[in-house]
């Protein structure tokens, strides 16, 4: 089953008031053989149930880590050029992040995380947001703009 759709989780939002008769209205049905929780839906649906049952019980562990590299505060370009090149060169650490642009240690761990996802790229053409990611336009718009990793 695809993230955020274990069937335990599957299972916890349907015994929810309310949520459970939304779920089987998108066509999750209960095909549980003891002692296993086990469901289907249409495949068509399955965007909805995932939004229904992240409603109902919050992100999974899985997807609440993901979600931590678009988190947090914006950052210079400066922070991280900084980075890429350290990773470029195959010397970057979240110590030498940190002491080369003074960021706090868990920034230096997010911009880090970024980088080894390859959420955030920087190679010949420069830097840029890695698949999957774009930069928030909003915060390119400050003076001076602020480089903010949003999913795409």
């Amino acid at each position: 089953m695809a993230d955020g759709l274990t069937p335990e989780r599957v299972e916890q939002a349907m015994a929810r008031p309310g949520v459970g008769d939304e779920l089987r209205d998108l066509g999750v049905r209960d095909v549980s053989g003891f002692p296993d929780p086990e469901f289907l839906w249409p495949e068509r649906n399955e965007a909805r149930i995932r939004e229904v049952v992240n409603e109902a019980l919050g992100p999974d562990a899985a997807q609440a880590k993901a979600d931590d590299l678009v988190r947090g505060l914006p950052y210079l370009k400066a922070d991280y050029e900084a980075a890429g090149k350290l990773h470029k060169a195959g010397k970057m650490t979240v110590d030498g992040i940190e002491k080369r642009r003074e960021l706090s240690t868990k920034r230096a761990h997010r911009i880090y995380r970024q980088f080894v996802a390859d959420a955030v790229l920087f190679d010949d053409a420069g830097l840029h947001p890695g698949p999957g990611y774009r930069w928030d336009p909003i915060e390119l718009d400050n003076d001076p703009p602020r480089y903010k990793l949003i999913r795409a």
